[in-house]
């Protein structure tokens, strides 16, 4: 080993050994070189040896985009880590994502767009590009157990409904919100009417009930 100081003839052989410390890299000697392990003639001069080192850069991992598509009749929202995430957001694989489906009042989830039927979910980002979205329905399946002998015409109608009923029945008419606007007792089967004329155009509904018997019927004002 040569200390630094020394004093060498020219034309004496030196063998230079260039090592980086952990997260840098070997960049050039002095004198341009870049071989890190290299054989140097002593010129017949002084000379200084010195080396560059510079950090290494940190490999990237690869990025993913996320698509977020807002359904008809309902909202849904991305969050990692508590934070919301925006539609066109670049995310690493393997990142977990917290899903959440929210239907608009008259509707229900269904699905999201791979198949899965869990509102609220946590979903692993895939190594390539995704487009989140979802589905919903009207919800009106609660409300029917139908096994009642009606018939409603004209059905899209200006807002006049003629209602034919097999027996007597209670009947209710509700907003697509859920609020009661009408009642009626009717007492025996025959022609009704159900007048939603200066209404706004829309969905209405028309539950009828007789004992445990319920049925929903759809009217649409136009």
């Amino acid at each position: 080993m040569v200390e630094s100081g020394a004093e060498l003839e020219a034309g004496v052989e030196l063998s230079l050994s260039a090592v980086a410390d952990e997260g840098y890299k070997f960049v050039s000697w002095w004198d341009g070189n870049t071989e890190a392990e290299r054989t140097y003639t002593m010129p017949a001069e002084a000379v200084t040896v010195s080396a560059s080192f510079e950090a290494e850069e940190e490999p990237q991992p690869d990025l993913y985009v996320l698509t977020i598509t807002q359904p008809e009749n309902g909202t849904i929202t991305v969050t990692m880590a508590g934070e919301a995430v925006e539609s066109g957001a670049e995310l690493e694989a393997g990142v977990e994502l917290s899903l959440s489906a929210v239907a608009d009042e008259g509707y229900k989830f269904v699905s999201w767009w791979d198949g899965n039927t869990e509102a609220e979910r946590i979903y692993t980002m895939p190594a390539e590009a995704v487009t989140v979205s979802a589905t919903f329905k009207e919800d009106v399946a609660n409300e029917t157990t139908g096994t009642l002998a009606v018939t409603v015409y004209p059905n899209p109608s200006d807002g006049l409904f003629h209602v034919e009923v097999g027996s007597a029945v209670t009947a209710q008419v509700y907003t697509s919100a859920g609020r009661l606007l009408q009642m009626y007792e009717w007492e025996e089967a025959g022609k009704k009417e159900v007048d939603l004329q200066g209404r706004n155009s829309g969905t209405y509904y028309l539950r009828l009930i007789k004992g445990k018997q319920t049925e929903v019927i759809k009217l649409v004002v136009r």
